[in-house]
């Protein structure tokens, strides 16, 4: 009679060896890979062919996970998991398993999601069309523009369309103009675009390059209220080496492809489908939550 103790060195070492290891974590994926196919019929329910690109796909993560390529008894054994797998799912499917499983549909959801916004599917860009993205892109890539300027403030406090009229109306004689005492900084020295938009929000950085330097102009309305605004120096942004910035330019045009496709993808998938939401309906049922 063996001796128990002598027994679990044994199941310790089975539990540490890289086959199982490699099996568990082919469970996870290779799961989830069999709800990709979800929507196919195979000409027979009964029959599993473990195809080359199978094979090739199992042993590629085999090398990931253990820094070396499979012996053919590894690959096997690996293989013969997959299709135990693969038999499950079918089998979960067969009786129906898979409907009306919110996990199930969040993770079809996320994986068509990453069909459509992974950059990798996309057509790389000639070098031509990375000149014209970083044209178009100057700020991101060369030395910020900087402005200095002077302000007149009048706060929105008193009521936006007060504060709009008292600003028209000191614009016809700044130098006499009586403003409002603004929160920040009155005067500027020297501000990147970014920092201007940070402290006076977008809409007061975006009319910042459209000002005449040298007089007043305005007004120009911020998250405060409205300004008069006397651009007293304005430093043009220094565009950039293509070179020396070409990496960060293709990454940049990868993202912006990506989630334009994706818009067009989400596109095309709300003319393929008619949702039928009745209002009444949803009415009726949020009540009676309640």
């Amino acid at each position: 009679m063996s001796d128990p103790q002598s027994a679990s060195p044994r199941w310790r070492d089975v539990w540490k060896h890289p086959v199982l290891h490699f099996m568990l974590i082919g469970a996870a994926l290779f799961g989830l890979n069999a709800w990709t196919h979800a929507g196919e019929q195979p000409q027979d329910e009964r029959a599993i062919e473990v195809t080359r690109p199978q094979l090739e796909a199992l042993a590629g993560i085999w090398r990931a996970q253990f820094g070396r390529p499979p012996s053919e008894t590894e690959l096997t054994t690996v293989a013969k998991a997959w299709a135990v797998e693969e038999m499950r799912v079918r089998e979960a499917k067969r009786l129906g398993l898979d409907r009306d499983d919110s996990v199930i549909r969040r993770r079809l959801a996320q994986k068509y999601e990453f069909l459509v916004n992974n950059p990798a599917s996309l057509t790389p860009p000639s070098e031509l069309e990375l000149r014209k993205y970083l044209a178009s892109h100057p700020d991101r890539y060369g030395t910020p523009s900087r402005y200095s300027f002077d302000q007149i403030f009048f706060s929105s406090d008193r009521g936006r369309s007060q504060a709009l009229a008292a600003a028209q109306a000191a614009l016809v004689n700044p130098t006499a103009a009586h403003g409002d005492a603004f929160p920040g900084e009155p005067v500027e020295h020297q501000a990147t675009e970014a920092e201007i938009r940070q402290d006076f929000g977008s809409n007061f950085a975006a009319a910042l390059p459209h000002l005449k330097p040298g007089v007043w102009d305005g007004p120009v309305e911020s998250g405060f209220g409205f300004h008069l605004v006397r651009v007293t120096d304005r430093e043009a942004v220094t565009p950039p080496d293509f070179n020396s910035v070409k990496g960060q330019v293709l990454a940049d045009w990868l993202a912006d492809a990506a989630q334009d496709a994706a818009k067009k993808a989400e596109a095309t998938l709300e003319a393929r489908y008619q949702v039928a939401l009745d209002p009444n309906t949803v009415r009726r049922v949020a009540g009676a939550q309640h």
